[in-house]
């Protein structure tokens, strides 16, 4: 018999509970075919706690639970502490929300206690939750409580917004803690709320999930993947745990259609699709950058180097580029980024560079004045240029530029170059690919929190700085 088969004959019972007290004392889920349908012909169709209450939906058609949802339960059972990184739509959040509230209401071990679930930073995220926990019951019960609040059996479950989690410091008995999609977070509150969720487990010792789609690198679900003798037990499920449950092979073709599948689909850390520059310019500028490979170094042509200075625990990022007004071509030739390292020894490497570049010339970001300084000083310049009117290429190797000055003009020069065609891209340069692809901007003022590897963005923008060309207009 299958589980549709199974559907039906519950369907079909008229001995479906009419009350939370027949909750009690069922299994969430019968993970046997054989042994769910003989505890339903035992028990008059209430087999489950899940086909009591009815079965989750997707487009209207009830779904069942699925291998990997057992995968993730027994393994909350066994670590209490979890962390998932899922494909959109493998129903997760779904699976957590009928999970809490059936621990809530199957036995009164968790009465005089809370439950909490935190969302990304917007009340109606946290109203959606709780609303979606509250239709689990719908039509047997009303709740007259606030709309991120439901009580259960004298247990209170509620939803936060990411940036409003005053009253979860506060918790006196914290059962259960749910960071949902919480790689969107804005990254100020996410070590915030994540060391809050710890902060319990000494105290009361509650189940914590992360679950969430990855979104941009370096945030909080990546650095917990990395993370050795990590707190937490680690669960990937990409699409095709789904495939043929979830999600039919139709699906998946038309989703392989968008530029966020890999994100969505596959657990890249992309981030957000950007705004600025179009996935098709991108690509044929990788597709250029794949004519040169190999091509040596042209030193009868101009370079030009852009370097982003990293502040304390940023990064410092450079990248040089060739420029060919033969084929009106600029093609990035040398790119490196620098976690560590002090600005005399960054300066000292990069100087090294011109052993074999010829014709070099560097943009840099003048925020950081002593930095500037260091590479000026290896070409005998001027360590007052801050007075001068006059720093230019005409007579400086070093050319400091104002950010806050130049933000949108270079942004506006890249999108410009990029657009043309112009620029030619080799696809090892991965970091400065999902910069360009996932850049935000509004008026073209770059939005850094939302652009993953901006670093790598502001160095491929200084290094344009020096890019003429006949196409510019």
């Amino acid at each position: 018999m299958t589980w549709k088969d199974l559907q039906k004959l519950i369907q079909s019972s008229s001995s479906l509970s009419t009350g939370l007290d027949r909750l009690q004392g069922l299994p969430f889920w019968i993970w046997s075919k054989e042994e769910h349908i003989l505890k339903h012909s035992q028990n008059k169709g209430l087999c489950c706690w899940n086909h009591a209450i009815g079965l989750p939906t997707k487009n209207g058609k009830e779904k069942p639970l699925f291998d990997y949802q057992k995968t993730i339960l027994d393994s909350l059972q066994q670590y209490r502490h979890i962390f998932i990184l899922k494909a959109t739509g493998l129903g997760i959040s779904e699976l957590f929300l009928r999970y809490m509230a059936y621990l809530a209401i199957s036995n009164n071990d968790y009465q005089n206690s809370q439950m909490v679930i935190v969302t990304g930073p917007n009340l109606d995220l946290a109203t959606k939750l709780i609303k979606r926990m509250k239709n689990l019951f719908s039509p047997l019960l009303y709740f007259d409580s606030k709309e991120t609040v439901l009580e259960l059996n004298r247990c209170r479950i509620e939803a936060y917004p990411s940036n409003h989690i005053d009253s979860f410091r506060s918790l006196d008995n914290p059962k259960f803690i749910l960071l949902d999609e919480c790689d969107f977070f804005r990254q100020s509150e996410a070590d915030e709320v994540r060391a809050l969720a710890e902060r319990y487990i000494g105290k009361s010792n509650p189940y914590i999930v992360l679950v969430s789609t990855p979104n941009r690198p370096n945030g909080l679900m990546q650095k917990i993947e990395q993370e050795q003798n990590s707190l937490y037990h680690k669960i990937k499920l990409d699409y095709r745990y789904g495939l043929g449950k979830i999600y039919t092979d139709e699906d998946i073709t038309k989703a392989k259609q968008s530029p966020s599948f890999d994100r969505e689909y596959d657990l890249k850390y992309l981030g957000k699709i950007g705004n600025v520059f179009s996935s098709a310019d991108i690509d044929k500028a990788i597709e250029n950058g794949t004519k040169y490979t190999g091509q040596k170094i042209n030193n009868y042509c101009l370079h030009c180097c852009g370097i982003d200075w990293g502040f304390g625990s940023s990064k410092t990022v450079a990248y040089v580029c060739e420029i060919s007004e033969e084929d009106q071509n600029i093609r990035i030739i040398r790119g490196k980024e620098w976690d560590h390292g002090t600005p005399s020894q960054i300066a000292d490497e990069i100087f090294l560079w011109t052993e074999e570049i010829k014709n070099m010339w560097f943009f840099v970001d003048g925020s950081n004045r002593g930095a500037v300084n260091e590479l000026k000083r290896l070409f005998n310049e001027d360590l007052e240029w801050e007075r001068s009117d006059d720093v230019s290429p005409n007579n400086n190797k070093v050319i400091p530029v104002n950010f806050n000055k130049e933000n949108r003009n270079m942004l506006f020069h890249a999108y410009t170059l990029l657009t043309k065609g112009n620029i030619a891209i080799s696809p090892r340069y991965e970091k400065l690919i999902l910069s360009l692809r996932s850049a935000q901007a509004q008026d073209l003022s770059l939005d850094k929190d939302s652009s993953p590897e901006n670093d790598h963005l502001d160095a491929f923008r200084l290094m344009l700085k020096g890019v003429k060309l006949e196409t510019d207009s």
